[in-house]
């Protein structure tokens, strides 16, 4: 990316240019934002079954506060209501660093992050978790380490499926996740084994 920035302006990207491409990408993410706001299969489903056993439901994102508008509106409409969203622009500050999943924790008043499981698909949601004191589940099959709408990695070879989640799961445990899954659909069983090892005595 650099050596084909320095070869079309002739000098290195400087921090104004990156401010200036992120203000022109911005309207343009947002116009298909929408369109690709699908939500990850089971996810609602999962997310009100973990609230009716009393587990409180956050999340945080990448997206600014207008983006992250846009998905929640597109989320309740399929099921997917989290009790509080954070963006980077709510604590001055994004991934990795834990400062949205710390407000997170003080607002469900936690008595310690080590009761709280941060699951996400990409190596910076895994680096999140543990800045923060908190359990890492990485999600192998969706985000940047699959790269692929569900349809798409559906439809590829069995054997590239495979070494795709592999990968994926290479990547998200060398992160220093405490637990991968391919799919959020088997998050429920890992989550009970954290409560039996805090239970135990346990921390992240």
């Amino acid at each position: 990316m650099g050596a084909a920035w320095l070869s079309q302006h002739g000098k290195p990207p400087t921090e104004a240019d990156v401010e200036d491409l992120f203000a022109k990408f911005i309207p343009l993410q947002m116009d298909v934002l929408e369109e690709h706001s699908r939500l990850i299969l089971s996810a609602g489903h999962i997310a009100e079954n973990l609230k009716s056993r009393g587990l409180k439901i956050g999340s945080t994102t990448g997206y600014t506060r207008p983006m992250l508008d846009v998905l929640l509106a597109s989320a309740a409409e399929q099921g997917y209501r989290p009790e509080i969203s954070l963006c980077p622009d709510d604590t001055g500050g994004g991934r990795p660093l834990p400062w949205m999943c710390l407000r997170i924790a003080l607002e469900f008043k936690l008595s310690s992050t080590s009761a709280a499981v941060k699951v996400g698909d990409t190596v910076s949601d895994i680096e999140e978790a543990l800045n923060a004191g908190m359990w890492a589940v990485g999600v192998a099959g969706t985000g940047n380490e699959i790269a692929l709408s569900a349809e798409d990695f559906a439809a590829l070879p069995e054997s590239e499926r495979y070494v795709r989640l592999a990968l994926a799961r290479e990547h998200l445990k060398a992160a220093g996740a405490h637990y991968v899954v391919d799919g959020v659909a088997a998050i429920e069983p890992v989550l009970e084994e954290i409560g039996d090892r805090l239970s135990a005595g346990e921390r992240p």
